[in-house]
């Protein structure tokens, strides 16, 4: 029911480092397709944000500003 915040909480908390990370559903080693599917919505509102590369510290931001956003919708 939520699959989109815990995919946003997953690449919060995931360990990526550096500059030029590109965003893909990949990233985040998911098996199931619908949450594939539902990662890549994420990452497309993410991308929106940040841009199709972004440094890995502005990515963390932005998902947790997803997080926050679809919590307070939900509130």
């Amino acid at each position: 029911m939520y699959k989109d915040i815990c995919i946003a909480a997953k690449l919060v908390l995931l360990n990526i480092k550096g500059r030029g990370v590109r965003l893909r559903p990949s990233l985040l080693r998911l098996s199931d397709l619908s949450d594939i599917k539902t990662a890549s919505y994420v990452l497309k509102w993410i991308e929106k944000e940040v841009g199709k590369v972004a440094d890995s510290h502005v990515i963390k931001i932005a998902a947790t500003r997803y997080i926050y956003e679809r919590l307070s919708e939900l509130l």
